[in-house]
């Protein structure tokens, strides 16, 4: 009997051009100091794709969720282009989408410290959240080996991002060969058979010395910040990745799409 997961990342809640609900409440009800955001275009497109994801399957047995899932401060930013900057807004506004997720395993690996810090991880805190909110176990960690069945996956956040659309499998290559090139890795049972990584905002991949790398498309569009430092004609690739591991063996399907700036 095969295993069905699904991969996703970087929601990056409370950025105006990530996934959210249509309707967000936000800001402090004990002090009667709240708000609604509604999602904007931007928004309706990607949730449009996150609900025919859900549509498309139904039950899943495992979900990989690859950090980033809340948006921080926006430090690079400068705290500019936040719909809240509030954590516990952000924490609600990641959850709401991955609650609709009918999965009880989670495993959610820790994404760039620049967003939200370390202490305390808002990528652990969604997971927290998300386990009061229904009932689920969940896993995490920095980096995480996952072996399902007989495929050893290596979930990790941050690769090497190149801006050269040409050069893009070049961080998952420099990785799959430094694990090669590792004396703890002759042992080739040892070795992962798949990389999955985040953070780029791109998806690519590459397949070398048995080993599959793919950096993952996310759920957040290309923001200001982005549009200004890698061209304002570079769309974010959003999406997922879906996986079916059956013994030894699995079979992926990549669904990336593009929302113009």
């Amino acid at each position: 009997m095969s295993t069905s997961i699904l991969v996703v990342s970087d929601i990056h809640g409370g950025s105006p051009v990530s996934l959210m609900k249509e309707r967000v409440l936000v800001g402090d009800a004990e002090r009667k100091a709240q708000n609604v955001i509604l999602s904007n275009e931007s928004q309706d497109e990607l949730r449009k794709e996150w609900d025919e994801m859900l549509g498309k399957y139904d039950k899943i047995d495992k979900v990989l969720c690859l950090g980033d899932s809340c948006d921080g401060t926006n430090v690079l930013g400068r705290g500019y282009d936040l719909l809240t900057s509030n954590m516990y807004d952000q924490v609600s506004i990641a959850v709401d989408m991955l609650e609709d997720i009918n999965c009880n395993q989670f495993t959610m690996v820790q994404g760039s410290p620049y967003h939200t810090q370390l202490n305390m991880s808002a990528d652990k805190a969604v997971m927290i959240e998300l386990a009061n909110r229904k009932p689920i176990k969940y896993k995490f960690s920095g980096s995480v080996m996952e072996q399902i069945e007989g495929v050893k996956i290596s979930l990790r956040h941050v690769t090497g991002y190149r801006q050269n659309y040409l050069d893009r499998p070049a961080g998952l290559l420099k990785e799959i060969r430094a694990i090669v090139g590792h004396p703890y890795y002759k042992d080739e049972s040892r070795r992962p058979d798949l990389l999955l990584r985040a953070h780029t905002h791109y998806y690519t991949e590459v397949d070398a010395y048995n080993i599959r790398g793919i950096c993952c498309p996310v759920w957040k569009c290309t923001d200001d910040y982005a549009s200004r430092t890698t061209g304002s004609l570079v769309p974010a690739d959003c999406g997922y990745v879906y996986i079916e591991v059956d013994g030894n063996d699995y079979n992926y399907e990549i669904h990336s799409f593009n929302v113009p700036i």
